[in-house]
Order: structure tokens, then sequence, then C-alpha cells
């Protein structure tokens, strides 16, 4: 019986999983039905997005400093921490981080204050993937829970070294999901294969010839790297053709991601307001977030509203909030908003501070885009038939990030940019690509 295959796209800031549909059969089905096929869960508790939807977790962890044990993970562990904090907390806010910085501050505190090195911290983060992502299975397939015979793939950045491949493999067999670290249920596969994979099989818009510029805006990190792609005619039984890609120059890896832009606004709601508490704090911040999200060229007014949470909103002192109140009245006067309430829990951001805090991440990350679309031409002995530039990660569905990078590459193409190609769920694309290289 073949395996079941199970992706689990472990990021910086969060963590997502996929799993094919019992009915695709990858080759014989039609490239727009593809996406539809392949599950991933879109609700996880207490989620930051204003709809709690969200294809992916926090990659975080909570342990007790008295207990040694998980208090909780993914989301909650961050919002208990953010809540409620207490100083028998050891927060992890990255799992991954460990593995990639062993000897790290970060990964001394965690030995140190909770007797765990990072391959274990990440082994019963991923175990705790794999129990909800079994116990989800077996409801959206009607059987009785029970873990299925299984194949795992986790994606990996293209700049991981060999060491850090094997850190991840030990941490899978601590979590039981294979009898030994090389085991060939588990399977590691490049984000960027990954990536390519979901705009291949579910745009089927590339041609021969094209080059895609595929920028990996995530929480942490932004990826940028060029690929030509060959178009493979169907093979034996497959009614679908299968694609290739062959990498052109070096791997861009920028210190900018959405994490960034939450520095960029933080700094200045603390020129503004200087210090708040830390609960405070986290409101405003998580309101930014959900309201940068949803940004973009077109938007509507001259100031953008972010609507803080009310207990955030009660832990303010009684002079930030009048401040806050009197600022938001400015903003509101200059934009001619004439209905605005000073009681209402809102914090106003001008629009052109909101683009200038955007710009900020998203021009550097243009520029590395065009940069590596330039050396990808340079490095061909033919134009290029097209060109494509996908955004994907966090910030990848962004339609404001997207007109930028898009921006970037456009006066230097001409006529060679088609449309940038648009992923369905840019968040879960890793995930969901690293499924069809399972298969």
């Amino acid at each position: 019986m073949a395996l079941r295959i199970l992706a689990i796209d472990i990021g910086c800031t969060s963590t997502g999983y996929a799993y094919p549909a019992r009915e695709l059969d990858f080759g014989k089905t039609h490239p727009d039905h593809i996406n539809p096929l392949l599950n991933m869960r879109n609700s996880w508790p207490d989620a930051p997005s204003a709809s709690g939807r969200d294809p992916k977790t926090r990659s975080a962890m909570l342990y007790s400093r008295t207990t040694r044990r998980l208090v909780s993970w993914g989301n909650t562990a961050v919002q208990t921490a953010d809540d409620a904090w207490s100083d028998d907390y050891v927060l992890v806010r990255n799992v991954r981080s460990l593995l990639e910085s062993p000897t790290s501050e970060l990964a001394m505190y965690v030995a140190r204050e909770i007797g765990k090195n990072p391959e274990e911290v990440m082994a019963e983060f991923v175990r705790r993937i794999v129990e909800t992502a079994v116990e989800e299975m077996a409801v959206t397939e009607g059987r009785a829970t029970g873990i299925p015979e299984l194949k795992f793939v986790f994606t990996v950045p293209s700049t991981w070294p060999p060491a850090i491949c094997k850190s991840l493999r030990m941490a899978m067999y601590l979590a039981a999901l294979a009898p030994h670290p090389d085991h060939p249920s588990i399977q590691l596969c490049q984000e960027a294969d990954a990536f390519l994979c979901m705009a291949a099989y579910t745009n089927q818009t590339l041609a021969d010839g094209n080059v895609v510029v595929l920028a990996d805006c995530g929480g942490q990190t932004t990826s940028v790297s060029a690929y030509l792609t060959k178009v493979v005619p169907p093979q034996s039984d497959k009614q679908y053709p299968s694609y290739e890609f062959t990498a052109l120059g070096t791997p861009q890896l920028l210190a900018l991601g959405a994490d960034t832009l939450d520095a960029g606004y933080l700094q200045y709601l603390r020129t503004q307001f200087g210090d708040l508490p830390p609960a405070s704090i986290a409101g405003i911040v998580g309101a930014w977030r959900r309201a940068r999200d949803g940004y973009s060229v077109s938007s509507s007014g001259n100031h953008l509203e972010l609507e803080v949470p009310r207990q955030a909103w009660k832990q303010l002192p009684a002079a930030a909030a009048a401040a806050i109140g009197a600022y938001n009245a400015r903003v509101a006067s200059a934009s001619g908003d004439d209905d605005f309430d000073e009681d209402d829990a809102v914090v106003l951001v001008p629009h052109a501070e909101v683009r200038r805090i955007l710009d900020g991440s998203l021009v550097p990350i243009g520029n590395a885009v065009l940069a590596a679309l330039n050396s990808a031409r340079n490095s061909m002995p033919d134009p290029p038939t097209g060109v494509k530039v996908v955004c994907v990660g966090g910030m990848g569905g962004n339609a404001y990030v997207r007109a930028r990078v898009e921006d970037a590459v456009r006066g230097s193409v001409g006529a060679a940019l088609t449309a940038g190609m648009v992923i369905a769920d840019p968040r879960g694309a890793a995930a969901r690509g690293a499924v069809i290289q399972g298969m």
C-alpha cells in the first residue's frame, strides 16, 4: 500500500501542513483541480488574523521553568506569553532558529532553563503538528482515528548546510516519525522547489524558456532566486506536462521580512507616544499586522484605522490613552474625517506613513528581484521567452507587496513581463508544493 503523504513547512515565524486527497492522481488530474485536492488546515486556535483563518500557526513553544514541561505551543504559546507573562515562562518564538544556531544565546538559555537541546524542542513541536494533522485526516476521510502509514516531506531552505538537515532528521527520529534518521519515509524538500511546483502545476501559464523570479517573503527573511523553465511533454500514461527548473545564479537572502515591517511600525509608535505597556503594544502591533496584511495600493481614505482589542486598550495609562486620542484627532482632521470619535479603541496611521514603513523593506526586496533577473538574463545565451515574478511566503499574498516587487522589474523587461503569477494562498504554497514533490 502506498504511503500517505504529510508535508510540513516549518518556517521561522509560522508552520503549516498539507496532505493530498485520496482522489488526487498526479499527472492525470487537471491542473485546475490540483490545488483544491491539496488539503491544508486553515483554522488554528488563537489565530491572529481578524477572520481567525490562517493556514499556519506560530513556530513557537512555551515551557514552564519550574516543571520543565510544555505549557502551550503554536499561536497559543505566543498569545499566552503576550497576554499574561510569568517569570516562570520560557518562550521559544522560533523553534527553527534553534536548529540553525545550536550554539546561540537562545539555545544555551533553553538548555539551561528547561534541559532540552534544539533537536528535542523541534521533536516536541513536530509531534504536536503531526498529532493535529492525523486527527484532521481521520475526520476528512471519515475513518476511525489512527495513524496511517505516512511519508513525511519537510521543507528546508536552500541555504541550509548538511549539518542542519542532519539535525532536522534527528529531530524527526526523536519525534518517533521513523525508525532511524535516514529512513526513506522522511524526505527533505527545498522550499524553492515546493513553490515552483505550485507555480507550475496550479497555474499552467509557464512556457518553455520562461524565467521565474521567486521572492519568498517570509517572517524574518526574504529569499530571491531565479530559474529557467523547461516544459516536459506528458510521459507514458500521464495526460499533462511536467516541469523542470534550472537555477540561474545564486539565491540572495535578505534580513527583511514581515517582522521588519512590524519593527518599523513599532518604532513609529514609540516616536509618537513613547514607551507603552507591553500588553498594549502587543494589541496595537497585532492590529497593525491584521491591517497591513490586507493593505493595497488602492486602499481607500487618507489613513489606516487599527482596531485595538479592548483588553489591550484598557491597559493604557490615562495619559497615554489621551495622547493617542489627541493624535487620532489630528490625523482624522487632516483626513477630513468628521465622524471620528476620540474614545474609539483605534490608532490611526496616515497612508503616507504606512507606505514609508512598508517601502523601507519592499524597495530593497524589489531591487534584489531586479538584480536576480538581470543576472539570469546575462547568463542565458538567448533572451527569455517571458518573465514571471512569483511572490510567496507570509507577505507574498499582500497586493501592495506584489505591486511594489513587480514595479521594480516592469521597467526593465517591458513587454517580456507577463502578469505576475498569483498563487492561491501564498502562505500555504510551500506545504502544498511539498506534497507534489513527495508524490
